[in-house]
């Protein structure tokens, strides 16, 4: 394939049902063209930035609590996205300008103010098939999901890895009033009983009650309520500047959706550590007669290729669950901490004005073995098995702090990341970023991973 081929058919790339060889091709010439790598970077970003106009309320974003390992991953910056596009001749914008063109003709759900009345028109269909969708809930008694996604076993269900292993992650939901529900993969459950919800952690023995709204399962609460998923991404694509698409089948309605990154990414440490967090195409599938879903796939692009993060194995509607399903029965010496409690039990009776400064503590405080100021910024501490505890004082206590470095944000975590390095008894060196945050009611410092 040359150069000439692929600016001519880049636009399959971005189709919703694509031609698997042409795109394969496509992205073959991608990884060894950097010219129309650099093409394919500005395309992405023109057609992200068209957004829709239509006047409707934005929905509640997703929330970025990420825990546990995350690495760097390389990004073009705004200056270096400037460099490109100024080496682009005039003859290539033209070329720009008809890929977007082409994606904005093709635009069902959510249109440009191109045609008042073609505007009104598609707004009017659009609202139908949202509320044809919401119509399939009448008579829901129940669903099972199983997801595959690719993650880390024991991490937030917001969590992704584009180079981890696919996990299988359950659902369970009846649909009653209140509604109960079930989300569980290896390492982490969480139920709601229809009052509160439950997070239990069983190779970490910690356990957390919450309230009903509490985000404890994050992004994949979408699939909690399939009827509402063509509402629901209506909204999120007037507040992320993203394109939504649905193409009618004989049987089905595919509904496919392609966003940019949510946050700040000026440094990219959470790029693509979760969905709302990356360059991303989602893809559901309806039944044309129910409305009800009956298949999804989540792909994120990474470099120059789309890798698939989430999909659908099992979709089952109206099947019996027993209650047992929607209850935790936690080992001996484990209790359910209130959420109020873990944060009236954090932060360091110290006045701590940075994130780096209670990063210093927190490690001193593992060197001298100050247990109780650990927990002070760790109240998890308090609340989990002597096993873990004994664990955790084993492998941190007498450390060594070799330096802790400036701040940063990233994405829309509402906390700092912290750079450090130490070095445990053992002699082994650590590097790596504490996530911090003092959102909290009390404003206190407290350690949300990076351990």
């Amino acid at each position: 394939m040359d150069c000439s081929f692929f600016l001519k058919n880049v636009v399959d790339l971005f189709d919703v049902t694509p031609d698997q060889k042409m795109q394969t091709d496509l992205l073959n010439h991608l990884e060894g063209c950097n010219a129309c790598a650099r093409y394919y970077e500005v395309v992405f970003d023109t057609m992200a930035d068209l957004k829709p106009r239509v006047g409707i309320r934005a929905g509640e974003e997703l929330k970025h609590n990420i825990l546990g390992q995350v690495s760097v991953t390389p990004r073009i910056g705004e200056n270096a996205r400037s460099r490109v596009i100024r080496m682009f001749s005039h003859a290539a914008w033209p070329r720009i300008a008809a890929v977007a063109a082409m994606l904005v003709i093709c635009i069902t759900l959510i249109p440009l103010m191109l045609n008042p009345g073609l505007v009104y028109a598609d707004v009017r269909a659009a609202n139908r098939l949202i509320g044809e969708s919401l119509k399939s809930l009448a008579g829901l008694q129940s669903v099972y999901m199983l997801i595959r996604v690719r993650t880390t076993p024991g991490d937030n269900f917001e969590s992704i890895s584009t180079e981890g292993e696919f996990v299988n992650n359950a659902l369970w939901k009846i649909f009653s009033s209140p509604a109960r529900w079930r989300m569980e993969k290896p390492g982490r459950i969480v139920v709601m009983d229809g009052r509160n919800q439950y997070l239990y952690r069983p190779g970490e023995e910690f356990a957390m009650k919450a309230g009903a709204d509490a985000g404890l399962v994050e992004s994949l609460k979408l699939f909690l309520d399939p009827g509402r998923i063509l509402e629901t991404e209506q909204k999120r694509a007037l507040q992320n500047k993203a394109f939504c698409h649905v193409e009618q089948h004989d049987s089905t309605l595919v509904l496919t959706v392609t966003s940019k990154a949510a946050g700040d990414f000026t440094n990219p440490y959470l790029l693509n550590k979760s969905i709302a967090g990356s360059n991303n195409r989602r893809v559901y599938v309806f039944d044309k007669q129910s409305k009800r879903l009956i298949s999804f796939r989540v792909s994120v692009q990474s470099g120059h290729r789309e890798i698939p993060v989430i999909q659908s194995a099992v979709i089952r509607y109206d099947q019996q669950i027993p209650d047992s399903i929607f209850r935790i029965s936690l080992p001996p010496g484990i209790s359910f901490m209130e959420l109020d409690d873990y944060y009236s039990h954090g932060g360091s009776d110290l006045p701590v004005a940075s994130g780096e400064e209670a990063t210093r503590i927190i490690f001193e405080s593992f060197g001298r073995e100050e247990w109780n100021t650990v927990k002070k910024f760790i109240p998890e501490l308090r609340f989990q098995g002597g096993r873990v505890a004994s664990e955790i004082r084993q492998y941190y206590g007498g450390l060594r702090v070799i330096s802790i470095g400036k701040s940063f944000r990233s994405g829309s975590y509402p906390g700092v990341f912290v750079p450090y390095r130490i070095k445990l008894k053992s002699g082994e060196v650590i590097s790596h970023n504490l996530a911090i945050r003092n959102d909290n009611p009390r404003r206190l410092w407290v350690v949300d991973g990076g351990l």
